[in-house]
This record gives C-alpha cells, structure tokens and sequence, in this order.
C-alpha cells in the first residue's frame, strides 16, 4: 500500500507539519511512502502515475478524489491533512507517531514555469452541459461523445475560478482556490445565485463579444 504525501508546493495548501509528521512515521516504520511535491501538478502532467497510490494524503477530499479519478485510479483512498488529526490518521494506516520529527522534510522541487491552477470536474455532480466549455476562451474544456473534459490544464488563467462559478451543479473543483464552495471542501452542492448567474450571463456575452472583434480583426 503505496502512500503519497502532499507537500502542495505552490500553494502550501497542506501544512507542512503534518505532511512532514506522517512522512517521518512512515520512515520509521518502513512504509511505502513518496512525497509528492505537488499532486495537482502530478495529476496534470502524469495523471496515469497516480495509480501507484493507494492511499493519497493532501488537502480537500472531493478535490483529490476528482484528481485520482482522471488518472483511473478510482480506488483510492483520500485524507484531507488540513482537517484530520494527525494521530488518528496515524492509527487509522497502521503507523507509530514519529520519535522525531524533522523541521523541515526535503523533496525535489518542481519547476516554477508553470502553476499548477486548474479546474477538475466532480463525476458524481457534473450533468456535462457544456456551459464551463462555452464560458471558457482558453480552451482548457472540449466537448466529446456529449461529455465535458478538461484537456488543457496548462491553459487556465491563474487564480481564475469564473467557471466554477457559473457551474449550475457546483461540479468543477478548483483545489488550490480558497474558497470552501470552490475548492470542494464543502459537501453538499452549493449552486450559484441568481444574481450570480446575471452577473456571469453579462460576463460572458461581454467576452463573446470581444472574442468576435478579435477575429474580425485578424480576418
């Protein structure tokens, strides 16, 4: 049972003493373990070497399972390291607390060409209507077979969760977004407002607009 440990390089989204406190006990105890510098980026790079993990520990549960399920690794089992306690994860796997604990435990740095900021779809919420791919201009959806697909996780503007926003299901998760609705640590579905959906409406016939002007231009 393989155990993949979350440092969330980018965002320090998972507090490091506790990330660091389960990789010590797993030195300890021998345990397959690896931490991983950033699962979002993991996930979007090499989804496919997601399936090592049998037990993955990061942050939001619903965002980390969404993670695992576009690697095909379904079967996974998730702990959020910003909510659970620590000693009673511990037990919960079979691990003894650490003697000791260093300050700060080490990993290998990723690359900082790139942000590791991008939507993934809740499976058991999204009804694939095709909104997050019409308000979308970076290309970072497509549509195939009638179902909706994030294909382009490089694409997202940073720090920008307008499809989430807009999503009537509340089914695209944003991990690193500190909003508790948008970055899937809330569970139950909390659509948008009315006055959230004008406000988008207007958003995004705007930005149709815009997108005409351009290629007109260009034409």
């Amino acid at each position: 049972m393989k155990i993949g440990i979350c440092a969330c390089q980018f965002y320090q989204r998972v507090p490091a003493a506790a990330w660091s406190a389960v990789a010590a006990a797993c030195r300890q105890s021998g345990r397959d373990y690896e931490i991983i510098p950033d699962l979002c980026y993991l996930a979007a790079k090499d989804p496919a070497a997601l399936q090592r993990f049998e037990v993955l520990l990061s942050c939001q549960v619903r965002a980390v399972r969404a993670l695992a399920a576009a690697g095909s690794s379904a079967a996974v089992k998730c702990y959020d390291l910003q909510t659970v306690s620590v000693p009673q994860l511990l037990q919960e796997l079979g691990l003894e607390s650490p003697a000791d604990v260093p300050e700060q435990t080490s990993y290998a740095a990723l690359p900082q060409d790139w942000v590791p900021w991008f939507p993934v779809l809740d499976a058991e919420r999204c009804v694939h209507c095709g909104k997050c791919a019409d308000f979308c201009l970076f290309g970072v959806y497509t549509r195939e077979n009638g179902k909706v697909k994030v294909v382009a996780p490089e694409n997202c503007k940073t720090n920008c969760p307008a499809c989430a926003r807009m999503c009537p299901h509340n089914a695209i998760i944003f991990p690193k977004s500190p909003e508790p609705r948008l970055n899937g640590s809330l569970p139950d579905a909390c659509p948008p407002s009315q006055d959230e959906k004008a406000s988008l409406a207007e958003l995004l016939q705007r930005r149709k607009a815009k997108m005409q002007l351009f290629r007109e231009d260009r034409e």
